[in-house]
């Protein structure tokens, strides 16, 4: 059966930058580089240290002064180093897959490695079919749940949170988690956010991207211009979308709301607290959380046009 792994280019990991073994060898590249650039000049300082010992010994020896100066050179070089790749690379075209993925490669590798890949079968796409019919963009995975439930009440963001709020408490020791979706073996925070827009009605009208891997939702995001970083100055809204980690790949989950401090979310695939705890059963699950604004792991915020 022929199987096809869903991870699309965007603007987070660069342009092609979602080439596993690419990014792997870019990022072992600079790894060395850093470490020539740490290593080799500690070296040659010893050698050159060496070398003026050797000349006060032998002052008249023009050698030593010859082999000195091929030193110092050789120093500078190493310090340059990082500076002088960075400018070669970047007379490349754009277009280039090396020059477009040499900026990004130390994020692309960290989405890369941490995030699930996941894949789907071309012929048999379920629960990953398509939206609607058609090819597969990022944001248009479908995953079950109703179009627009009636039971749900309230309008906008508050349909969504109503619907996500009703859900706390479902967690993973009884398999309640595999509604939204996915394996009950597979992340499923992605799965969660897009069951509750479903259920709200959100997916159909595409107010939200139904995504099932976090970087799909920022890139959705990303499309329409309405991802927001945190730290630009956004203040988060009831029922915006939160990705956490490196490039918003980590984790993803909804908003109640913000303060100057802190982002009150409604996630899935987490670990349970306050009035959700004793519902888990010490299971992760579906919960209200606390998060600190200011730590680095919040990434960005989709703010979708209700």
């Amino acid at each position: 059966m022929k199987y096809i792994q869903i991870l699309e280019c965007s603007s987070t990991l660069g342009n092609c930058c979602n080439d596993y073994g690419l990014v792997t060898i870019i990022d072992i590249t600079r790894k060395i580089l850093e470490l020539v650039q740490l290593v080799v000049p500690i070296l040659l300082i010893v050698m050159i240290t060496v070398q003026l010992v050797k000349m006060v010994v032998n002052p008249d020896d023009k050698k030593n002064m010859k082999k000195l100066a091929n030193k110092i050179i050789a120093l500078f070089v190493c310090f340059f180093l990082p500076v002088i790749v960075d400018v070669v690379v970047g007379l490349l075209p754009n277009n280039f897959k090396l020059s477009s993925c040499w900026e990004n490669a130390k994020i692309s590798r960290e989405i890369s490695a941490n995030t699930p890949l996941v894949y789907i079968s071309v012929t048999d796409r379920d629960p990953y079919s398509i939206v609607g019919g058609g090819s597969y963009e990022p944001g248009n995975e479908k995953v079950p749940g109703s179009s627009g439930s009636s039971s749900v009440s309230g309008a906008g963001a508050q349909r969504l949170l109503s619907v996500a709020s009703a859900e706390v408490g479902t967690h993973e020791s009884n398999g309640g988690h595999t509604k939204y979706g996915l394996a009950a073996s597979l992340p499923w925070c992605a799965a969660f956010v897009s069951w509750c827009a479903n259920q709200a009605g959100f997916v159909s009208t595409g107010v939200l991207p139904s995504y099932t891997y976090c970087p799909n939702g920022v890139s959705w995001f990303q499309q329409r211009g309405r991802l927001h970083l945190e730290g630009s100055g956004y203040t988060p809204q009831p029922g915006d979308i939160v990705f956490f980690g490196a490039g918003g790949s980590q984790h993803t989950g909804i908003v109640e709301k913000a303060d100057e401090n802190n982002v009150y979310t409604i996630e899935g695939n987490t670990s349970c607290e306050g009035a959700a705890s004793s519902k888990c059963g010490g299971s992760d699950g579906v919960s209200r959380k606390t998060r600190p604004r200011h730590t680095g792991y919040i990434y960005a915020y989709g703010n979708p046009a209700y």
